[in-house]
């Protein structure tokens, strides 16, 4: 009985390793394009740009707010949203319209965590709101995966870098027929257990505390300093670099 050469047998097993990797990625891709697509032809279907300009926006102090010819009004066909998941609860449109998604809610922060909108499992999930929040919380928190080929909430990992918010100050909500405008206030890169958190009906002293600990936890802070009358929503997503700390984006309405 001939030996069998100890080298063959290497290159072999090599040959399978490689021929089973080359198929996981291949699996993965064709998983990342496969909710891309689907994702924007949802947006295709259910969101249209304006052909009106936008109605000259006022802050909450009554001053007139300087529109950005970079963010698109857009018209949101809320029903048939609502036709495809009832769990469906805004639009959010950021950094130029690059991130626009549905937002659902779930029972708990798990339901749509590796659940698309569609209800189909995956790891690219949903972005979702948290199931302690809503919108016109004094302070929401949106999730969303940060996906390897920039899809989801990865643009916001971005914001770690100050240029991000000059190009990009601004993110939006279409909640019914209203769209609500959020100025980027804070950048934090925080350990997952130390979000800060006013979930609820927080008291004046627990807002202050809120604002507070955001400051003290950003990276960087941009604008005018917020007061307990505001109303915030941070857009949460993971580090890529550490699987322990989140990348949060937390804008103040104006």
């Amino acid at each position: 009985m001939k030996k069998i050469n100890k080298y063959k047998i290497i290159r072999i097993i090599a040959g399978v390793v490689f021929a089973i990797s080359f198929c996981c990625w291949g699996y993965t891709k064709l998983l990342y394009l496969d909710a891309d697509v689907t994702y924007k032809d949802l947006a295709k279907k259910a969101v249209t740009v304006s052909q009106q300009q936008p109605e000259p926006e006022t802050a909450e102090n009554g001053e007139a707010v300087q529109a950005v010819p970079d963010d698109p009004m857009l018209d949101i066909d809320r029903e048939q949203l609502l036709d495809v998941n009832h769990d469906y609860i805004c639009w959010l449109s950021a950094c130029g319209n690059n991130i626009s998604y549905p937002v659902v809610r779930g029972r708990d922060n798990n339901e749509y965590l590796h659940r698309t909108f569609f209800g189909d499992n995956s790891f690219v999930g949903s972005i979702f709101i948290d199931h302690r929040c809503y919108v016109e919380d004094f302070f929401t928190i949106i999730y969303g995966h940060s996906m390897k080929d920039r899809t989801m909430f990865r643009l916001i990992a971005d914001y770690t870098n100050r240029d991000m918010v000059r190009k990009y100050p601004y993110f939006y909500i279409y909640s019914g027929s209203e769209r609500q405008r959020y100025e980027i206030y804070s950048v934090c890169d925080i350990d997952a257990r130390e979000l800060v958190t006013a979930i609820g009906v927080p008291d004046e002293e627990q807002k202050a505390q809120f604002i507070s600990q955001l400051k003290e936890k950003s990276l960087y802070t941009v604008g005018e300093e917020p007061t307990t009358q505001d109303k915030f929503v941070s857009l949460v997503t993971c580090d890529v670099r550490n699987d322990e700390k989140r990348i949060v984006v937390t804008g103040i309405r104006r």
